[in-house]
């Protein structure tokens, strides 16, 4: 999808973000350029595997503008992680919006 935002014709990107799980691991998947990335949301590397994800994301905002969209599996069952997850897609999405917008201030000046 392509948009106009002052006057800087940008590319929107959306990436979706599944929740589900596989036995008993809880899984945040992302699908970013036709691949699949799993964070293992039970793992104690969950938070080092959040930070790759957001440089990855932080990467393709220079070329355009990101959207995350969250699914939750049929049948997905542990509401404590729905609202985490849900509030993560949620702060996610503003602060890359809050980056997309810096950019095209500098682009602009």
């Amino acid at each position: 999808m392509h948009f106009m935002k002052e006057g800087i014709f940008m590319n929107q990107e959306i990436i979706k973000a599944t929740l589900l799980e596989q036995g008993d691991i809880d899984i945040l998947r992302f699908e970013i350029d036709e691949e699949e990335l799993d964070i293992n949301l039970n793992s104690p590397e969950c938070q080092n595997s959040l930070k790759k994800l957001f440089t990855l994301i932080l990467e393709k905002v220079v070329a355009g503008s990101v959207e995350i969209t969250l699914e939750i599996q049929d049948g997905y069952s542990r509401g404590m992680y729905v609202e985490v997850c849900e509030e993560y897609i949620k702060d996610l999405n503003r602060e890359l919006g809050e980056v997309t917008e810096i950019i095209n201030k500098e682009i602009a000046e």
